[in-house]
């Protein structure tokens, strides 16, 4: 994401930097102008936007591996369940809601086949 606002800013001041040595004060100024506008618009795309939507953005999801899963589900922690019965059908949606910091209504957890 950030090769393309580098690739944009470039290509832009690439385009202007005639204008500087243009003998016009006009083409001067414009010239100066847009290079300001994408100095600051590269650092919007690079800096500010990237930390603001890392503090206000929404929450990552993390996924349990399945031996963790296993454990939490299983009623007796000490014994392996783990021979025969492999594609029985486990609710997780306690599991990840109490796991991860649910920011939605927690409508969309269904059933997993573990």
């Amino acid at each position: 994401m950030g090769s393309s606002i580098l690739v944009g800013a470039l290509s832009t001041s690439l385009g202007v930097v005639p204008l500087a040595f243009s003998s016009a004060q006009v083409l001067k100024t414009v010239f100066i102008s847009f290079t300001a506008m994408v100095t600051l618009g590269l650092a919007h795309g690079l800096i500010l936007l990237p930390v603001l939507l890392s503090y206000l953005g929404p929450t990552v999801c993390i996924r349990l591996n399945h031996q963790e899963l296993r454990k939490q589900l299983q009623p007796d922690h000490g014994k392996d369940n783990s021979a025969g019965g492999d594609d029985e059908e486990i609710d997780v949606a306690p599991v990840i809601a109490s796991s991860i910091s649910a920011t939605g209504s927690g409508d969309d957890m269904e059933k997993y086949t573990i």
